[in-house]
């Protein structure tokens, strides 16, 4: 059964913060990693990487691709429709990031080196760290705030629905 003192003790965030603090860094942030996949990757290579991540993010995060299990505070930024222009550059963090650690722990192992499905499975693990990491925190921050009343999870972790783990991991392989 749904555990309703854990939702009420997740209901506050720790803190609420300006967006500007969260906009300037991560606008920076993706900036060296475009810079850095441009350096690495070239400039097709980055194009069919970052486009696609960004385009998938805003479109799982708009209310047709989104299950209403959470709603966006607005202290994100500014928005494109429904989407803080943020969350999609929150994606492209997670994805690129956690592929060039699959990369390189793949590519240290003479036994996994060149097999794509360990550097599949590396992205996901990666991703799926990030995710927890991202998820508790901006729950907490005040970031967004789940509705409690739609979801139906026994299992929490940190103020977070264990499903939403799950999705972020299953993500990490498209």
């Amino acid at each position: 059964m749904f555990n309703s003192q854990l939702a009420e003790s997740c209901l506050e965030p720790a803190a609420q913060s300006g967006h500007q603090l969260l906009l300037v860094p991560a606008v920076a942030g993706f900036g060296l990693i475009v810079a850095h996949s441009l350096y690495t990757r070239g400039w097709r290579d980055t194009l069919w990487l970052l486009l696609p991540i960004l385009f998938f993010g805003y479109l799982r995060e708009s209310p047709g691709g989104q299950d209403s299990e959470y709603l966006f505070s607005g202290n994100l930024g500014p928005k494109l429709g429904y989407v803080p222009l943020i969350i999609p550059i929150g994606w492209a963090f997670a994805c690129y990031i956690g592929l060039c650690v699959a990369e390189r722990v793949v590519a240290a192992s003479e036994r996994f080196r060149g097999n794509l499905f360990a550097v599949t499975a590396a992205l996901m693990w990666t991703v799926l760290f990030i995710s927890m990491c991202v998820e508790v925190t901006g729950a907490r921050a005040g970031w967004w705030f789940w509705q409690y009343s739609v979801i139906h999870d026994d299992l929490w972790i940190y103020c977070t629905p264990k499903f939403v783990m799950m999705n972020w991991a299953l993500t990490s392989l498209c």
